[in-house]
């Protein structure tokens, strides 16, 4: 995959959460911010999801290590983990 800046990564990660996760907000209002579960009422499955989604659409393995409330708090830091495994 070519490099991907920051911007493309949150876009894919808005449209996994409201395609495969079923996140009921339009992609255009999620802020990087906003936290997953709190408020944007991601459960378990849908973190599930968000992670298998990511390693197809990135073609990267996520690390059960970084499969936690740390890494998958926000858009913005899945994003960063996602930077971090595709550098």
């Amino acid at each position: 995959m070519s490099a991907l800046t920051p911007e493309a990564v949150e876009s894919t990660i808005k449209q996994i959460l409201v395609t495969e996760a079923y996140v009921e907000v339009a992609e255009d209002s999620i802020a990087a911010a906003q936290e997953l579960a709190r408020d944007l009422g991601v459960d378990s499955l849908g973190f599930t999801q968000l992670r298998i989604y990511c390693e197809r659409r990135f073609d990267v393995k996520i690390p059960e290590g970084d499969f936690n409330s740390v890494r998958f708090r926000t858009v913005g830091t899945v994003r960063d983990l996602i930077l971090e495994l595709t550098a």
